[in-house]
């Protein structure tokens, strides 16, 4: 399974073996949650099959990726840092308007996406590896614009 995040100049390895980048990256953890916004409300005096539903906000996609990456110092500092300059202000600003999310499990997926959390944790004792979430949230490249 091969799976990263970039941006279009700089490309993070998420899951690999011996990416000579990053050390060792590998998921442990692959959430694809797609929900629609709907607004429900009871009629007062009424039965449930009497309840109404909107669908005022849409469809949304939310991914969320659990992972450790093993690897010497400069390798999980590259990591971090290379993962936390995709989160940045300017993601919504780049060209695409979007970075690119791309999981091959048996056919690859690519998503448009903003990334809405990178957070990551080293834990005393384990010196070469660090444990890793991030939240991707799809969007349209094209700003909703035609």
């Amino acid at each position: 399974m091969a799976t990263s995040i970039d941006d279009g100049i700089t490309t993070v390895i998420l899951q690999g073996i011996n990416d000579i980048n990053y050390g060792t990256p590998q998921i442990q953890s692959l959430r694809n949650s797609k929900e629609s916004q709907m607004m429900y409300s009871a009629i007062p005096n009424k039965d449930s099959s009497g309840a109404i539903g909107f669908d005022i906000f849409g469809v949304k996609r939310e991914i969320t990726i659990q992972g450790f990456v093993i690897g010497t110092k400069q390798e999980l500092e590259k990591f971090f840092v290379d993962t936390e300059g995709l989160i940045d202000g300017g993601q919504w600003n780049l060209t695409a308007h979007s970075l690119t999310f791309k999981v091959d499990i048996d056919t690859e997926q690519s998503y448009s996406v903003i990334m809405k959390t990178f957070s990551w944790v080293w834990d005393k004792g384990v010196p070469n590896r660090i444990n890793y979430t991030m939240i991707l949230l799809e969007v349209d490249p094209n700003r909703g614009e035609s």
